[in-house]
């Protein structure tokens, strides 16, 4: 089954672009904290 296939190929791609989402949402997300941790210890506030 060539459709069958294609398929399974195009939900690996959709999850793994999901997965790079993610993993860029969680890393911005660690960052902004760090930072605004940061900007706190130094008396500015967000």
């Amino acid at each position: 089954m060539i459709w069958d296939e294609g398929l399974r190929t195009a939900l690996h791609s959709v999850q793994r672009v999901l997965v790079v989402k993610r993993t860029a949402v969680l890393m911005l997300a660690t960052w902004n904290m760090q930072l605004a941790t940061v900007l706190s210890k130094d008396g500015f506030k967000l």
